[in-house]
């Protein structure tokens, strides 16, 4: 949108109108009114970049989502938006956003907290207190639950009220061992960064008309119906047979070892 203006300017009973300049700004227009307070200028840039144009509810989604889901390498390639000039610049160079991407020993952390596995290193995630889309464009490293939050927000800014927060849980065999499986598959890779930490006690996702959404894979799983079988499918394809279920090591991942929840 650009304004332009002038000014009026007495003089001795007599006005001149003078040019005030020409300012240009960025006029966002969501598809519904927000159901989120968090509209940051990323959530809304993002959102309204995406889904321009869309018409229903399931195609603002679905626009948003393809942002979101990974490339033909695994990648997942997603900014924070800034502002240069004026001009808002939604993928300037040192403003990718990364999921356990950024070392906390290369950026000066100092790490308090020891890794709870061999598989995981030291990250700027670790040494935040807290998680959410504040955090990740804060600090532009977060963990899955940072990733669902700011997908969620994005979803809700355009009006979205019918998405909700959802999880993988895993049954009678360690969640992390699932974790560092699919990284270990190429899967989370944002900007060409894998995963530095590996291992985890859960996995928060979303859901959305009855199907999982994985916003730190960029993986869709699908219904309810059959995105146990897409996860397990996905894990199996480099499975190394290193999986054990109640002390038993094989090379198949069942059904009954993953649940797919959503919180209401």
């Amino acid at each position: 949108m650009i304004i332009a203006g002038s000014i009026c300017i007495l003089e001795r009973m007599s006005s001149t109108a003078r040019n005030a300049g020409v300012s240009t700004s960025c006029l966002y227009v969501t598809y519904d009114n927000p159901q989120t307070p968090n509209l940051y200028h990323s959530v809304v840039d993002i959102g309204c970049r995406a889904a321009n144009g869309q018409a229903t509810e399931q195609a603002v989604f679905d626009s948003i989502w393809a942002k979101f889901e990974s490339d033909s390498t695994g990648n997942i390639n997603i900014y924070r938006v800034v502002i240069e000039g004026g001009v808002v610049n939604p993928a300037k160079a040192g403003n990718e956003l990364y999921y356990y991407g950024i070392s906390a020993t290369t950026t000066g952390w100092t790490p308090e907290d020891t890794p709870s596995s061999p598989a995981n290193q030291y990250t700027v995630v670790r040494q935040i207190a807290s998680f959410g889309t504040k955090k990740l464009l804060q600090y532009r490293d977060d963990t899955c639950d940072g990733w669902a939050d700011f997908f969620l927000d994005i979803v809700k800014a355009q009006g979205n009220a019918n998405v909700k927060l959802g999880q993988i849980w895993a049954n009678n065999l360690p969640a992390f061992q699932i974790s560092l499986v699919a990284v270990n598959a190429g899967l989370g890779k944002h900007h060409n960064q894998s995963p530095l930490e590996r291992s985890w006690s859960g996995h928060s996702i979303v859901f959305y008309n009855d199907a999982y959404y994985d916003t730190s894979y960029g993986i869709n799983y699908g219904g309810t119906t059959s995105c146990v079988t897409t996860f397990i499918g996905k894990l199996e394809a480099v499975f190394d047979g290193k999986l054990g279920r109640s002390g038993e090591w094989r090379s198949t991942i069942w059904t009954s070892d993953v649940t797919f929840v959503y919180y209401i």
